[in-house]
């Protein structure tokens, strides 16, 4: 399936606070983030629409190599199933591999002919599966080398999304894809060698295109149009889609129980609903209490972001279209800055030069704009900023049942 790039002017633009932008080649066009530590992470995608690309960081985004892949146009995911291991797929049903953690990729073999490959998981550097744009479900057993079909979703895609559909398992033997596609979601309870389609309540076949399981019966699908479904139940019902923002919504993680993100936004190659709002963009959102309520973490007016994941560490990456490439160092404390505002803190002085003083804490926590935890103590009612540089930060305290944030300005 060939896919028509549009050139669009690039412009920068700064984030929130915890979101940084790390500088990418415009010319690439990001599908999917992995990363296997902090530190060292891969972007499949494409570049300048005309070769498959893989790029590799191995000092937290800095810097990247890449890897041209000329027989596909468009690589649309890769992942790691361990820390040398790993695999890439796209357009042409073709597989590359690698054993020594992204420094040579080789192809091996085809998943099957005239296909496109858009998303993957491997539970093992062995066993894994695929989803074609067609709908159907593919697994291997042997390192990508041979694959067989398992289920076939009768939807025939004739559009295209990068990274369409997303598998999550929750052990070994469950699983759940969401689909593309009619509003489908997959449930497998035996690996992939067998699938349930379950339909989500939408009137008007909005596409699926990612999801998290928190655990076997809980768990969350996002999609086109702003739509988030909800289930407590394994995936046998689900929730009418809570609708947060008319953009599409391409993927979402969890840290924990409560904080995660979602990213998405509207490319112009791919506006399908009504103009009523800039036709290009990207968006990334944020919950502290299990995807009950969103806001908006980041909003930005340049191109769609199509993948996030968490680094480990609280550290996460987003990519997206003509070089958009963002990380937040601190993903966990600050999510939970900008949603726990519980109470203000009682600070004296702000502005501070030396001794802030504030009500005794069981943690207290100084981070910066970039979302960097600069000074922490604990069962504490004073920080020594003396050593800080000159700014404004986020004082953050928390006891047995408060969380209480405040600005304040380090000025010396």
């Amino acid at each position: 399936m060939l896919l028509s790039i549009v050139v669009l002017f690039f412009f920068s633009f700064s984030a929130s606070a915890q979101w940084t932008q790390l500088t990418q080649d415009t010319n690439n066009y990001n599908c999917c983030v992995f990363f296997i530590n902090p530190d060292t992470g891969f972007i499949s995608g494409d570049y300048n629409g005309q070769h498959g690309l893989i790029q590799r960081t191995t000092d937290g985004g800095q810097t990247w190599s890449q890897n041209l892949l000329v027989n596909i146009f468009l690589a649309m995911n890769i992942e790691f199933p361990n820390d040398t291991t790993g695999y890439c797929i796209g357009q042409s049903g073709l597989v590359y591999k690698t054993v020594d953690m992204g420094t040579t990729w080789l192809t091996v073999g085809t998943v099957a002919a005239n296909t496109d490959i858009s998303a993957m998981h491997f539970l093992n550097k062995d066993t894994g599966l695929v989803v074609d744009f067609d709908g159907r479900i593919f697994r291997t057993t042997d390192g990508a080398a041979s694959w067989n079909a398992v289920y076939s979703v009768a939807s025939g895609f004739q559009n295209f999304y990068p990274g369409t559909g997303k598998f999550r398992f929750v052990n070994d033997s469950v699983g759940f894809l969401a689909s593309g596609n009619y509003g489908s979601v997959m449930k497998t309870t035996d690996y992939g060698a067998t699938w349930t389609a379950i339909n989500l309540p939408t009137s008007n076949n909005t596409w699926a295109l990612s999801m998290y399981m928190f655990n076997k019966d809980t768990g969350i699908v996002v999609g086109e149009a702003g739509r988030i479904w909800k289930t407590v139940n394994g995936g046998t019902s689900w929730s009418a889609p809570q609708i947060i923002t008319p953009y599409d919504l391409m993927d979402v993680i969890f840290f924990n129980d409560s904080i995660g993100y979602i990213v998405g936004g509207e490319n112009s190659n791919y506006v399908y609903h009504p103009p009523s709002y800039p036709p290009v963009g990207a968006k990334i959102f944020a919950t502290s209490n299990g995807g009950q309520t969103w806001s908006t973490d980041t909003s930005l007016c340049c191109d769609w972001f199509t993948s996030i994941c968490n680094a480990g560490n609280n550290v996460a990456y987003a990519a997206g279209w003509h070089g958009w490439l963002f990380k937040n160092n601190n993903a966990l404390s600050l999510a939970g800055v900008s949603e726990f505002q519980v109470s203000s803190c009682k600070l004296f002085p702000n502005p501070v030069s030396s001794i802030v003083e504030f009500p005794l804490a069981d943690h207290a926590e100084l981070i910066d704009v970039n979302g960097r935890v600069v000074l922490s103590a604990e069962h504490v009612s004073r920080l020594n900023v003396s050593e800080v540089a000159d700014g404004m930060y986020v004082l953050r305290l928390k006891t047995s049942d408060t969380i209480s944030s405040e600005k304040i300005v380090v000025r010396h």
